[in-house]
This record gives C-alpha cells, structure tokens and sequence, in this order.
C-alpha cells in the first residue's frame, strides 16, 4: 500500500494514507513512506473502539492483504458504506462483490493496479456512493447479526435432526 500510495501522490496531491492497525513489523514500514510524504501517511496503531470513527473519516477503505481467512475488515467499511479496494482472495471474495462493493486487484504485490483502482474511485464521486451502499446493503442483509445467528441455529437444529434420526435408525436395527 505505501508504493501504491506513493505512486498515487505522484499524480495527486488530494490524498492521505491511514493505516490501522499494528504489529511487529510496523518501524520497517514506517521506513519505506518517502520523507516528503510523512505528513500524509499516519500509523494509527491498534484502534479498537476508535475504528469507527476512522471508518467515518474515510473515502475509501483499502486492504491489501495476502493472506485472510474471512473479510471482516471488508464488512467494517461495508457496513460503514464505504466502497472497497482489496486484494482477490477467497475468504473477501466470499464477502465483497467485484465491482458492485467494490474493486477487487488480483496481485497484492500490483501497485499499478492498486492506484488504477484508487484513482477510478477517487475520480468518480458516483461510483463510490454506488458501490458505498451496494456494500452497505450486501453487510446488512447478508452479515448482519440476527441473520447470523437464525442461519447459525438452524444449522444447528438440522445437524441435531440428523444425528437423531441415524440414532433411531441405529436403534431400530439392533
């Protein structure tokens, strides 16, 4: 993300880079921000109850990862409307629609590809309100907690049919 944004800033100047989150290897990605561009880029570190808010000041939520096993990150900036840029990966792909949440960049490692995706989002305000509440509605009507939990318990009471049902067949065969 920081070459992207680099990239990025070399053609636009309207653009700042929050990065949330924190981790060990947090001071060796801190090094790679270019001098003149310190003052655009800020580590907000671990935000906890403040994500929120930080969600609410932004345009655009990017995630750049190359490993996740579910998008949870994507369902925070979908449920907070944002539209999404995020590597192509199974478990956000299982989350976030390409090109109706958002855009998705199949190589994580493809900061070209990053900043096409980010300078077409930031170019048309249209398209992230599109794709901002297309995410929005897919988070609540898909992810949202009560539909989680019904879907949960009903899993729940067919696996527990099942496993009745074999027990009486068991026990009619004996």
């Amino acid at each position: 993300m920081i070459g992207a944004f680099t990239a990025l800033r070399r053609a636009r100047s309207d653009v700042r880079l929050i990065i949330v989150g924190d981790g060990p290897l947090r001071p060796i990605v801190e090094r790679l921000v270019p001098e003149q561009l310190r003052e655009d880029v800020l580590f907000a570190g671990r935000v906890d109850q403040l994500r929120p808010g930080y969600l609410a000041s932004a345009d655009i939520l990017c995630s750049p990862c190359s490993l996740a096993s579910f998008g949870m990150v994507l369902l925070e900036g979908m449920s907070a409307g944002l539209p999404i840029v995020a590597s192509r990966l199974p478990g956000f792909e299982f989350v976030m629609r390409d090109g109706i949440d958002g855009l998705m960049i199949d190589r994580v490692d493809d900061e070209q590809a990053w900043v096409n995706a980010l300078n077409r989002l930031l170019d048309d305000a249209a398209l992230r309100e599109s794709m901002g509440q297309a995410g929005r509605g897919r988070a609540l009507d898909t992810f949202a907690w009560p539909l989680v939990v019904d879907r949960l318990e009903a899993l729940y009471d067919e696996i527990l049919q099942r496993k009745q049902s074999r027990a009486v067949a068991l026990g009619a065969a004996a």
